[in-house]
């Protein structure tokens, strides 16, 4: 399914709820399309070597970002509650939020820092943070609350304005500890590409094999219930735990490197008996801190 197919079905269900939830959905869609396009070309040479993912918007991308709003829409169509509306004013809040910073960081943001470790990192790395794309983010958030404000939604302003930055926070603190990256070992560089723009292919260098950008924006998008978060952590230990299986190491950043190191078969001693045994070859799992996990250990209390 296209990206455009997509972004089709989900107004289609925004007009069924009603007038105002295609208001709000175009506003987003509207907005974003324009930022993505002033100096697409400056923004591309400066992150095409780390995203994945260019300007036009896949299937992928667009449920990521309007999957939450079309599920409330649906869910209005059939029963209508004032909930529909804050579920999907939220997440519109957040999408919006995540995607003015985003635009508007990397042209105009200059050299951005991990909301993580707060160190420098290239323009495009997931989890990076500008002062000029924070206050986009708080715009983003904004203009999505005015508009259902403007479009008489039972919303609170000020819930939707929160809900919206308090997303974008999640999904820059999800790209920088769990979304998959990987490292090209020709150029030297951090990336999220399978094969880098020299043509080289890259190895796994942190974050959790599959987690990408589309999933993290759903995650941060999505207003979770008890219940439901329960659900996105057993799922990421599942991830985990398939990595391990699988003999591949996870990288998380900012907490620490989980590695699978193979032991050869050897001879040893029964500690109880003294008698010579052999000891099967075996995997054990290890783990090294990062260095901000040491030293939040060893800080004063």
């Amino acid at each position: 399914m296209s990206g455009a197919v997509a972004a089709t079905l989900i107004g289609t269900l925004a007009i069924a709820a009603g007038w105002g939830w295609g208001l709000l959905l175009l506003s987003f869609f509207v907005s974003s399309s324009a930022l993505s396009m002033v100096g697409a070309g400056k923004k591309k040479e400066r992150t095409d070597s780390i995203v994945e993912k260019g300007s036009e918007r896949d299937a992928k991308q667009v449920l990521a970002n309007g999957g939450v709003f079309a599920a409330a829409a649906f869910g209005q169509i059939l029963l209508s509650s004032p909930i529909w509306y804050a579920v999907a004013a939220g997440a519109l809040a957040a999408s919006a939020a995540d995607t003015w910073a985003t635009e508007v960081g990397t042209l105009a943001g200059g050299d951005p820092v991990s909301i993580i470790s707060l160190n420098r990192v290239p323009v495009g790395t997931s989890g990076g943070i500008t002062f000029v794309g924070t206050a986009a983010a708080i715009g983003g958030a904004l203009f999505i609350a005015v508009v259902a404000i403007l479009a008489n939604w039972p919303v609170s302003f000020a819930a939707v304005a929160l809900g919206g930055v308090a997303g974008a926070f999640a999904d820059s603190i999800l790209g920088g500890t769990l979304q998959a990256q990987r490292w090209c070992d020709v150029c030297a560089r951090s990336t999220e590409r399978p094969v880098h723009n020299c043509g080289t292919t890259t190895r796994p260098a942190g974050g959790l094999a599959g987690f990408d950008n589309d999933l993290v924006n759903a995650v941060a998008n999505h207003g979770l219930s008890k219940r439901q978060s329960a659900s996105v952590v057993e799922s990421v230990f599942d991830i985990i735990f398939r990595c391990f299986e699988k003999g591949e190491d996870v990288k998380i950043v900012g907490f620490g490197h989980f590695r699978i190191r193979r032991k050869a078969s050897r001879r040893g001693r029964n500690p109880q008996t003294g008698e010579s045994i052999e000891i099967t070859a075996r995997k054990v799992l290890t783990f090294k801190p990062s260095k901000g996990l040491k030293q939040r250990i060893n800080a004063p209390a």
